[in-house]
């Protein structure tokens, strides 16, 4: 398999498979969607997983980043929460329910910007239920920066 060097003019990030064998014929597959900041759960790192997570605009004009899509690997359905037109989304970080083995079941927490009123919100998804009305949303009394990152451990 050899690559290509493609002129960065004008391209949009798109989830991209590649699939390698040992006989050097590799394929790679371009989804149809715009995804940036791919993530995967932490519990599934260095296995075999079935699902991917990442930001991506509405719409090619739109704003960039204002909703989260989780792509299952296998059947290449997209499940998509659009947070709005005004909204800008941030990564979000991955916390396991406890006492289950899912790939899918917890929760996603991140933040998300309100550009008409300049107010970050915290909203907090179901992971197997990306495209539903988030289980929570916060407007924390003091100001939070992008990029929230973090890792959540059991208190054991």
């Amino acid at each position: 398999m050899r690559g290509a060097i493609t002129p960065a003019s004008n391209r949009t990030p798109h989830y991209a498979n590649v699939k390698l064998t040992p006989w050097r014929d590799g394929v790679i597959e371009l989804a149809s969607n715009i995804m940036e900041f791919t993530k995967i759960a932490p519990r599934v790192v260095g296995q075999r997983n079935n699902y991917v997570y990442g930001l991506s605009a509405a719409a090619r004009n739109a704003f960039p980043f204002n909703q989260l899509i989780k792509r299952n690997l296998a059947s290449r359905h997209t499940e998509t929460h659009a947070f709005g037109g005004h909204f800008i989304a941030d990564e979000r970080v991955f916390m396991t329910r406890l006492g289950q083995n899912a790939e899918d079941d917890g929760w996603m927490i991140g933040t998300h910007l309100d550009t008409q009123t300049a107010v970050a919100n915290l909203a907090v998804l179901d992971e197997q239920a990306v495209d539903a009305v988030p289980l929570a949303i916060e407007a924390p009394p003091c100001p939070l920066p992008f990029g929230l990152h973090g890792i959540f451990v059991a208190d054991r």
